[in-house]
């Protein structure tokens, strides 16, 4: 776990041009029941209308601290898109992904704080509506999977780490945890996961966001069973067949491997013997489609040599 800290960008290393571009917004941008500070990252290579990534931080972190252990900023100075941070304020840095209100759309807590986040880019940092895309890490994946189901209308595309199935934190306390559900411990049908998705935003009728799950399998914040337990919603969600699952093993690392799921709505990274899986923002822009190369197409199973790759802190 990564501990709260400032931002000492030059001390780190980090240019002054590069640490320029990442900021707070601190004029009001909507309902924000939670407090949660909001930054972005604003490449001098802006793409306009810019694509745009929400990247969640885990507990016990901040975006401060998610902008430096992680890769999404550097890749958005090569591919031009905008990244927004939002932040939690409370002691332990966790994200509400349990409240009647965040799990509603345009109910309320941090799943809308977010969304207006997004609303103001648009509005104001010339984000593209039709390009919007969530990623996160543990209590911040757990998020990214809230907010791609109570707001298919604003996010193309989830990425989720270490993360739960919508509606598993259903119950925390005020700390935003909910022990058994981190455990493992909250199972449900595949029907009765995707109806919480369902009840999240009842009138939606439209397309929904693909999904792409990263999980170690010794994951010691969020048990390894909760991957299993969001397949079986996502797939009820998006009507994906889980037999059809071609897998290509050693990629991208070593003891990972790359599962897609009935034609590609749903993508897994599952990890053997990794704990918190790093940050993969290479495979992350490919599945929102704004790096250009598409994801390998595995034969039913193969095992490749592993290649060295950039990853994240986390």
């Amino acid at each position: 776990m990564h501990p709260l800290r400032p931002v000492t960008f030059l001390a780190l290393g980090i240019s002054a041009v590069y640490a320029a571009g990442f900021r707070q917004i601190t004029e009001p941008f909507g309902p924000n029941r939670n407090n949660l500070s909001f930054y972005v990252y604003e490449p001098l290579s802006l793409k306009i209308p810019a694509k745009t990534v929400v990247a969640l931080h885990p507990c016990f972190s901040s975006a401060p601290d998610y902008f430096l252990n992680t890769l999404y900023s550097a890749s958005a100075d090569t591919y031009g898109y905008l990244v927004i941070y939002p932040s939690s304020t409370q002691p332990d840095g966790c994200f509400d992904v349990g409240s009647e209100l965040t799990l509603q759309h345009n109910g309320g807590s941090d799943s809308l704080s977010v969304v207006e986040m997004v609303r103001y880019a648009v509005e104001r940092l010339h984000a593209d509506p039709e390009h919007v895309y969530v990623t996160g890490t543990e209590s911040g994946g757990a998020l990214a999977g809230v907010l791609a189901g109570a707001y298919p209308d604003v996010f193309g595309a989830a990425a989720i780490y270490g993360g739960a199935p919508v509606g598993c934190f259903a119950g925390a306390g005020d700390d935003f945890w909910n022990a058994a559900c981190a455990a493992g411990q909250v199972t449900k049908s595949a029907d009765r996961w995707g109806d919480l998705v369902r009840a999240a935003y009842p009138a939606f009728t439209g397309e929904r966001p693909k999904i792409v799950l990263w999980h170690g399998t010794e994951d010691s914040r969020i048990s390894f069973a909760n991957y299993q337990q969001q397949l079986l919603q996502w797939s009820n969600v998006l009507g994906t067949d889980l037999s059809k699952n071609p897998t290509l093993n050693g990629y991208p690392r070593t003891n990972y491997s790359l599962t897609i799921f009935d034609g590609g709505s749903i993508v897994g990274y599952p990890a053997t013997g990794v704990d918190r899986v790093p940050v993969d923002v290479q495979d992350d822009l490919l599945w929102f489609g704004v790096a250009v190369h598409p994801l390998p197409v595995p034969p039913p199973t193969q095992t490749p040599a592993a290649a060295p790759r950039a990853t994240s802190s986390y």
